[in-house]
């Protein structure tokens, strides 16, 4: 028998990342690919086993101990996905299930966003706080909660789609099944479809941000309008919940002057000020790597 290890995964619409760490907070190994698009789960996992053999090869005498899957889209308490609209091949499949039943080891399977909460909550920018928001900009928009100390995961598990919050009179179709969702006005996805709208051309999320940067007129209306509906969004959950801290996560919240900083200044028209005046809004400390440290902290409390 090897030094036990757990595998953390972070399964997303645009890319997977695995990471294996030990029981001393050690990070063994680390990989990053991109998502294989309409693949069948059974062929996804497979890809994901065969990198965990790799990254567990590597370092030699190390037994795998369990295994922590979150995944973008609507996850159950029974680690089942009833349905996720950035990566349609999971829809209506017991991943928990299929997961130990291919690797023998303990399983958890949470909501990408729950797990990244929980990573900031735990070893990031949300250290100390008893009551916080993690919100992902990205291929989609995702919300994790902390409630005092703990993941609120409502009655179902469903608890924290601000993506599907309706902030906005749209026509826009949603993968979930409604119309104008925050997610088809604010994710990166969103931003970069919009601006291939405007521009008659096809645009990437990167390439607007730089067409904003050099003031050309359709992309800060693009821009302008994705962050006031997402300080819309915030502003419901602020009020709702009145969370003592608000981390922005996701690939768009490096765009920190473009998109950040117009989003605080937007907040400020929607929340209530008792509300806004207690929050600090800032930006995640863990990048790309919280849902993995959210799903280790998980299989630490469970299964050490």
């Amino acid at each position: 028998m090897g030094d036990p290890v757990y595998a953390a995964v972070d399964l997303g619409g645009t890319k997977i990342i695995i990471m294996t760490v030990d029981r001393e907070r050690s990070v063994k190994e680390r990989v990053e690919f991109s998502t294989p698009p309409a693949r069948a789960p059974a062929l996804m996992l497979r890809e994901i086993k065969d990198y965990i053999e790799l990254l567990l090869g590597k370092q030699g005498k190390l037994q795998l101990a369990s295994i922590g899957i979150c995944c973008a889209g609507f996850v159950n308490k029974e680690g089942h996905v009833i349905s996720s609209p950035n990566i349609p091949a999971l829809h209506n499949f017991p991943l928990k299930i299929e997961t130990e039943g291919m690797f023998s080891v303990p399983v958890i399977v949470e909501n990408d966003a729950n797990a990244a909460a929980y990573g900031e909550y735990r070893f990031g920018a949300g250290r100390g706080s008893a009551n916080m928001l993690f919100i992902t900009v990205s291929t989609g928009v995702g919300c994790g909660i902390i409630l005092e100390h703990k993941i609120y995961r409502g009655s179902g598990g469903f608890a924290g789609e601000l993506g599907h919050f309706q902030v906005a009179e749209d026509q826009t179709p949603c993968a979930c099944g409604n119309r104008g969702c925050l997610e088809k006005l604010s994710s990166g996805e969103a931003i970069a479809w919009r601006a291939s709208q405007e521009y008659a051309q096809q645009m990437d999320t990167a390439d607007v941000f730089q067409a904003f940067r050099k003031g050309e007129p359709e992309s800060k209306l693009v821009i302008d309008r994705a962050v006031d509906c997402l300080a819309r969004g915030i502003a419901n959950a602020l009020n709702l919940l009145n969370p003592e801290k608000v981390i922005i996560g996701g690939g768009v919240s490096n765009e920190e002057e473009c998109f950040i900083a117009p989003l605080m200044e937007c907040l400020h028209k929607y929340t209530i000020a008792p509300a806004l005046k207690m929050v600090e809004v800032c930006k995640g400390e863990l990048g790309a790597d919280a849902g993995v440290w959210g799903m280790f902290a998980l299989m630490e409390e469970s299964f050490s």
